[in-house]
């Protein structure tokens, strides 16, 4: 092992019992995860009793597998008795599927279908509450309630009217989920809360998970809803007495999918014992200390790399926001880069926004709409649909993957176009929507890696898939185009290879030499940022600021804020205070 441990990670590794980890940006908590693992796996004397590593993302146990691998020359894949995987797969294989028939009441295996497995598509007319299963759970008190955004909904979603009856509505959303409860349908939120149920009902389940799994990690633990929280709190109650909680609520950016960050803190108190990571292997200085206006941490992180000293200091540039010029406003911080001799570069120079529409307008009004039309590949829609949802797929967009699959394919068993949501909804509940789910589940799983050129990828697929499915499928494409690879056909940095143009969300836990983060004048849930700022809001008062945070995390030398001319008062106020700096690079 070439890397030395910090003294706060000798701390953890030498901590025992149940004790809370807050690692924040950049302080190599990937690293500090895979020490504390090698050394208690190099160690470990039970045949049949392992230790779980969990995470949230199949992203994140892979980077801790692989330095596991590299750094520790501990032998992966990680196999019984441990495990090593995400909470979703910790939950299912090791609680529900084992026993969830015992909560569910029903005669048949339970079927897990829904997001992210596979899109539920049942809907026998317009306005059918069955179309919604996937879309609305139970909460920790057993109430149903939408787990997506009510504007979904063909209803205004309620529970009670005026008069304190039962809403229809909700009343015909609870019919359809016992029906189909009763049949052994469950989406991924129903599993959390049914497998929360068996260990509050059975505690000798809980006890059993426990003797299986006495050492417990959970990476990300902020993310953790108030559910998958209380799984593991009645685990604690049963008897496990090794458990670390690593994560950072200042990174807290799930909201939206259930997480809540306050769950995180809450423990701190009632555990009492936990360990700040504060030292920044990635960032200079600089950047550490600019980030810090906007944290919820009581200290400064203290950078510790080769690069801490560097000069850049952080800086806001304008945009005129009523008419962008995103392209000059990428040039111009390119020459910056370029000037401090930072290779210009995908993997070394980020592009980042908070949401996928301002990545679309960035596209459209930068010189990729030209790139776009030179790329033209495809001799029929079909060979660029199959190829595009794998390509979505392999990068873990799973929902737009099979919503684009399961389209194609009806559309090649038909042998007509298949535009309209109902029309296929329909010809689904024909074919019978769970062998349609194995037909697409298995085509997709039989499909090559996007890892190749489209050549290679055509090749492959006519040798090993094409005898194995019944469909004849034409995937001739233009020849000039057969040497791209996947990437500069779809991604959206076609013929660009000097940065990457990304959301947030897709770069957590990423390193950059430099980023350029582009910022609206309102956030994700249309609140003005300048209203934020003027009221020095921080990480703790809101997600949006996470999002900004994790963004401003990413680089270790150079740090842009491009914000609307508007609000850039209001910026400079809240990072810089009596010290505003001027730039020179203000795009009015």
């Amino acid at each position: 092992m070439d890397k030395k441990p910090t003294d706060t990670q000798n701390e953890i590794l030498n901590t025992e019992g149940k004790f809370i980890v807050r690692a924040c940006p950049g302080s190599g908590k990937t690293f500090t995860v895979a020490l504390k693992m090698a050394e208690i796996l190099t160690k470990w004397p039970y045949h049949h009793q392992g230790i779980a590593a969990i995470s949230f993302t199949n992203v994140a146990w892979k980077e801790v597998e692989l330095e596991l691998k590299e750094t520790f020359r501990i032998d992966v894949p990680i196999n019984y008795p441990h495990f090593l995987g995400t909470i979703d797969s910790f939950i299912n294989n090791f609680i529900f599927f084992p026993y969830g028939h015992l909560v569910l009441e029903c005669d048949k295996k339970p079927i897990l279908v829904g997001e992210p497995v596979f899109p539920w598509k049942f809907k026998r007319f317009e306005r059918d509450h069955y179309q919604y299963f996937d879309k609305v759970s139970y909460n920790i008190e057993g109430d149903i309630v939408p787990i997506t955004s009510r504007n979904n909904f063909h209803f205004k979603w309620k529970k009670f009217n005026q008069d304190n009856s039962l809403d229809g509505n909700f009343i015909k959303i609870k019919e359809m989920k016992e029906n189909l409860k009763g049949k052994g349908l469950v989406n991924q939120s129903d599993v959390d809360y049914f497998s929360m149920k068996l260990l509050e009902n059975y505690p000798s389940i809980a006890k059993t998970i426990v003797l299986r799994f006495p050492n417990i990690f959970i990476d990300e633990s902020q993310d953790t809803s108030e559910i998958q929280m209380r799984i593991f709190e009645l685990l604690v109650e049963n008897g496990l007495e090794e458990i670390i909680l690593i994560g950072d609520p200042d990174q807290s950016i799930f909201e939206w999918n259930g997480a809540k960050p306050e769950l995180f803190e809450k423990k701190i108190q009632e555990w009492n014992k936990d360990i700040t990571m504060n030292e920044n292997w990635r960032s200079s200085q600089n950047i550490c200390d600019f980030t810090y206006k906007m944290s919820d941490l009581s200290e400064k992180s203290i950078s510790i790399n080769e690069d801490r000293d560097y000069h850049h200091k952080p800086e806001i540039w304008s945009y005129d926001h009523t008419n962008p010029d995103f392209e000059s406003l990428i040039s111009q911080f390119l020459e910056l880069c370029d000037s401090e001799g930072i290779k210009l570069d995908s993997k070394n120079i980020a592009i980042l926004s908070r949401s996928n529409n301002l990545i679309e307008q960035i596209v459209l009004n930068c010189n990729h709409k030209k790139s776009v039309k030179k790329i033209n590949p495809w001799k029929n829609n079909y060979a660029e649909q199959l190829m595009r949802s794998k390509y979505l797929y392999d990068l873990k967009e799973v929902q737009e993957s099979f919503e684009l699959l399961e389209r194609t394919y009806m559309s090649l068993l038909k042998g007509k176009t298949i535009y309209s949501d109902y029309e296929l909804s329909n010809l689904i509940n024909e074919f019978g929507y769970f062998n349609f789910k194995k037909e697409v589940f298995g085509l997709i799983s039989l499909m090559p890696n996007t890892d190749k050129t489209l050549n290679e990828w055509i090749d492959e697929f006519k040798r090993t898939i094409d005898p194995k499915i019944n469909l004849k499928i034409d995937l001739s494409i233009n020849d000039e185009f057969g040497d791209l690879f996947f990437d500069d056909v779809f991604g959206y940095n076609n013929f660009r290879k000097d940065y990457n143009l990304s959301t947030i969300h897709k770069v957590k836990g990423e390193t950059f030499e430099a980023v350029l983060l582009i910022i609206k004048k309102k956030s994700a849930n249309n609140k003005n940022y300048k209203t934020m700022l003027n009221n020095n809001q921080k990480t703790k008062d809101n997600e949006e600021l996470r999002n900004i945070y994790v963004g401003i995390t990413r680089p270790k030398k150079i740090l842009v804020l491009a914000v609307p001319n508007d609000d850039k008062e209001y910026w400079d106020n809240y990072f810089f205070k009596k010290d505003t700096q001027k730039s020179l690079f203000d795009f009015q």
